[in-house]
């Protein structure tokens, strides 16, 4: 994966929120820019020693605290986000709106968080993402059809990995992993070109 960046979050997060929107029937919307969370300067260690110290939002600690605190021996920088965080209002995009009024869901309802070590322009990153009360089977399926929105069509398996049974996809290009995995109303998703790192931080998630 190339160099993870707090941006690159909020966009997977928009996206997959107007694929949500699209599987309830609703026309494939266009993406409109979102603000994205701008890393404000911090007395805190840097990630993994490497990157410009900076704090990230710590909206949904909850969530956050299932993403591993350690990968490959190296610290984990976490942060998470509120839906009213990453999505400037409802009304902004009329589709993600039809959804969660389709099944009695609100901004309030979501919620995701994030972690990722970094060396280099390389790195591994974990995704937590929730809409209370919805099945993570429709969260996976959103974020399967969310992930051939920019015309890279990715190919899924189902695959066990660290215990746990995830539908994983590779990027040829950058040989970077994509492993999904669902359980309650929750939807993890796991970046890295590292096997091993890929089967700490399921073995990790609940």
């Amino acid at each position: 994966m190339n160099r993870f960046r707090t941006s690159a979050v909020a966009g997977l997060l928009t996206v997959m929120l107007a694929a949500c929107a699209s599987n309830s029937g609703a026309a494939t919307p266009t993406p409109s820019p979102t603000p994205t969370p701008v890393p404000t300067p911090s007395t805190g260690a840097s990630a993994s020693g490497l990157l410009p110290s900076f704090s990230l939002p710590s909206n949904a600690k909850e969530l956050e605290a299932l993403i591993p605190d350690t990968l490959g021996g190296v610290k984990v920088t976490k942060g998470s986000m509120k839906g009213s965080d990453f999505v400037n209002s409802s009304s902004s995009n009329p589709e993600l709106k039809t959804f969660l009024d389709s099944i009695g869901k609100s901004l309030n309802d979501v919620s995701a968080a994030f972690g990722f070590v970094a060396s280099g322009s390389s790195g591994s990153a974990v995704l937590a993402f929730r809409v209370q009360g919805v099945d993570n089977a429709k969260l996976v399926d959103a974020f399967k059809s969310s992930s051939n929105i920019s015309g890279t069509t990715m190919t899924w398996t189902s695959a066990n990995v660290g215990g746990k049974n995830v539908q994983e996809a590779k990027d040829p290009d950058t040989q970077t992993s994509t492993y999904v995995y669902g359980t309650a109303d929750l939807l993890f998703l796991v970046e890295t070109n590292d096997t091993k790192i890929a089967q700490e931080a399921l073995q990790h998630l609940p």
